[in-house]
């Protein structure tokens, strides 16, 4: 593979070699690093560094050199979640402007993927090239661990119900507002394994989430929220070798369903050391119906939660009662229960490496990667409508894993009832560029009890922030949202709900401008933040403190009016029709107690009118 190359420089990469040699390690790093190097699929381990992600993130792509090498990678942003404390979850897709072949890019041809994740000062990462597997593990105060994963050591498949629901077709996809709760154990012996594995458990989550939204399953259609991560003792419960009869014995334990009730969790997962001989996760029932209430239970080897096998994703997807793929697929594994839509699904695509005929097989997460069990699992569930590397990951009324999930999502977020607060978003998800979306923030639960406050924050480049609107109570309940300029563009916005304790939960949202050529040919142009689109047109500074100055030009013998409306829609500063016969247009604007946040500018100038974004900062 010759993949774009970045230049090897520690400032122009997400990790590099550490200058801490392993002889000058501390006791804890020491420590964890054996318990590393112990792990059967550790094949090769370095030590590296990580450098902070946001300033080497440049227009949406991500440089990684591989340490001790010359081979440098660009990942392309298709995921990224930041939050105030400095936590982040980031995942992007490989990007190459070389070619495999005759106009392809390379990676249309090959797979690949990085995620990286920064939870509570840890951080964990895991990157897939082709046919290689990395884990990047924190062994704390600065120093990580870079490891090649050998996955051969993992053991394929996995358990699921003898007897499973049968059905017909599911009922019609509804977007529901219905967080699911997932409380995840850990046994003595996944924690003697892995000093890490709180981390761990947040990267199941975390990849898991990147999964629903690359399958298109948004956060309003299945919302996870980590009830909590508790360890048990070896009183409480304990692993054996033996997967099956480690599974059985779970819906029955006071200890755990103990810490359920403790929680208010719908679902539980229990990361084992592992070593079982017959699969790397399980679970105790499919998730079809509300009698699966008390079997809602799932195991998974902690060294197989996430990439490559991704099995904390694939026993979530059992329990919402998604399936493997079906025997029409797979005659040796495949599973034709379930609903008829349950099913994984996996593709081949073929390519021409300079003459060399090759084939790569790519496995979606319910899969059971049947004829070929060293192919790639890819981060996604199985989906008609969602493609990758120009292939339906799916087959309409047989593969759409992603339909399961969305409509089982009120009925599991019911199993445990919790009255911990929780904030979701409704809204459009894409709209014409330039137009105004009206975004709403529900609010479920009332403990601890409020009032709340809502702080609505937007972003173009997940690195700057800027607030939109906040306060205390119902009149914060809204936000209006400009749709981007630039079609295919995407605006995030982020929604703070912080409690009287000073406890904070988060919401986000996604808009996207879109023009199928069904938008108005003349709307409003504008950018993000600085000067207009339209040449005649300029205000200054911007952002700025409340005093600006808007300049027109070409503005002689014509009339100019202008407007300034806040994130609600309403108007807050008007200038009625002046006709002028200057040829600039020139006005001083001070908005001396307005919030800080995003403003519109609405300029009539003659027969054009002219929309633009302005942010007051004080």
């Amino acid at each position: 593979m010759c993949f774009s190359k970045v230049e090897a420089q520690t400032t122009n990469s997400f990790i590099y070699p550490s200058q801490v040699s392993v002889n000058n390690l501390t006791a804890n790093q020491a420590f964890r690093r054996q318990k590393l190097l112990a792990q059967p699929t550790t094949k090769s381990l370095q030590l590296v560094e990580v450098n902070n992600l946001f300033p080497i993130l440049s227009n949406g792509f991500l440089p990684l050199i591989l340490p001790n090498t010359t081979a440098g990678y660009l990942f392309s942003t298709n995921y990224i979640r930041t939050y105030p404390n400095g936590d982040y979850t980031w995942s992007g897709e490989l990007h190459s402007t070389e070619f495999c072949d005759n106009g392809t890019p390379e990676n249309e041809c090959f797979g690949g993927s990085f995620m990286a994740m920064k939870k509570d000062g840890q951080t964990f990462g895991e990157l897939w090239l082709d046919t290689s597997f990395y884990q990047i593990r924190d062994l704390g105060e600065g120093v990580s661990a870079f490891i090649e994963i050998d996955k051969t050591e993992l053991t394929n498949g996995c358990i699921t119900p003898s007897a499973p629901f049968s059905g017909g077709q599911g009922p019609e996809d509804n977007p529901p507002l219905c967080p699911v709760r997932i409380l995840i154990l850990y046994t003595q012996a996944a924690l003697d394994a892995n000093p890490d594995i709180v981390a761990i458990a947040n990267a199941g989550i975390e990849t898991t989430k990147i999964a629903l939204r690359n399958s298109e399953v948004t956060e309003n259609q299945l919302g996870v929220t980590l009830a909590g991560v508790q360890a048990l003792t070896t009183g409480e419960w304990s692993e054996t070798d033996n997967l099956s009869a480690d599974i059985s014995t779970l819906a029955g334990n006071p200890a755990i369903a103990g810490y359920r009730m403790q929680y208010n969790a719908d679902l539980v997962f229990i990361l084992t050391a592992g070593g079982y001989t017959t699969g790397t996760g399980a679970v105790v029932n499919f998730g079809d119906t509300p009698a699966d209430v008390a079997t809602a239970f799932a195991i998974v080897e902690a060294n197989a939660a996430t990439a490559p096998r991704y099995t904390f994703a694939h026993e979530f997807g059992h329990l919402f009662g998604a399936r493997h793929e079906g025997t029409d697929l797979c005659a040796q594994y495949g599973d034709d229960s379930g609903l008829q839509d349950a099913h994984g699904y996996h593709f081949s695509k073929w390519f021409n490496f300079f003459g060399i005929i090759e084939r790569r097989d790519y496995y979606t997460i319910m899969d059971t990667r049947c004829f070929n069990i060293h192919a790639a699992r890819i981060q996604h569930y199985s989906n008609p409508d969602v493609e990758y590397k120009n292939k339906k990951t799916g087959r309409v009324d047989k593969n759409n894993n992603a339909k399961v999930l969305r409509d089982a999502t009120c009925r599991i977020s019911v199993y445990v009832i919790s009255n911990d607060v929780h904030v979701s978003i409704s809204g459009e998800e894409q709209g014409c560029p330039n137009t105004i979306i009206g975004l709403l923030a529900h609010i479920s639960g009332n403990e601890p009890v409020g009032p709340y406050i809502l702080k609505w924050e937007a972003t173009y480049d997940w690195n700057t922030w800027f607030t939109l609107s906040e306060g205390l109570g119902p009149n914060y309940l809204t936000c209006n949202i400009p749709v981007p300029e630039n079609a295919g563009d995407k605006i995030t916005v982020r929604l703070t709900l912080t409690t009287p304790a000073g406890n904070q939960v988060f919401a986000w949202h996604e808009i996207r401008s879109v023009d199928n050529g069904g938008c108005p040919q003349e709307r409003p142009s504008g950018n993000r933040f600085g000067l207009l689109s339209d040449e005649d047109i300029n205000i200054f500074p911007n952002p700025n403190n409340g005093v600006m100055t808007l300049t027109v030009k070409n503005a002689k013998g014509s009339c100019v009016s202008f407007s300034v409306i806040n994130s609600f829609g309403q108007v807050i500063y008007e200038q009625p029709c002046a006709f002028t016969d200057a040829d600039v247009f020139q006005s001083v604007i001070n908005l001396p107690n307005v919030a800080s946040g995003f403003y519109w500018f609405k300029i009539r100038h003659g027969e054009k009118v002219t929309l633009a974004k302005i942010f007051v900062t004080h």
